[in-house]
């Protein structure tokens, strides 16, 4: 059994990911904005750091 392989006509497609993963990196930046930010915003607020 041989993999599905990118048409060679274009071989970009063969290197660049689809932007599943761009939108992965926006959730995980989403995350980290909606989460992390104001938990260490608190944190240094309140002198912990």
């Amino acid at each position: 059994m041989h993999e599905p392989r990118e048409a060679p006509s274009n071989p970009h497609s063969y290197h660049r990911k689809p932007t599943g993963t761009g939108i992965h990196n926006s959730l995980i930046m989403k995350w980290l904005t909606d989460c992390c930010v104001p938990v260490i915003r608190h944190h240094c607020e309140n002198g912990h750091f």
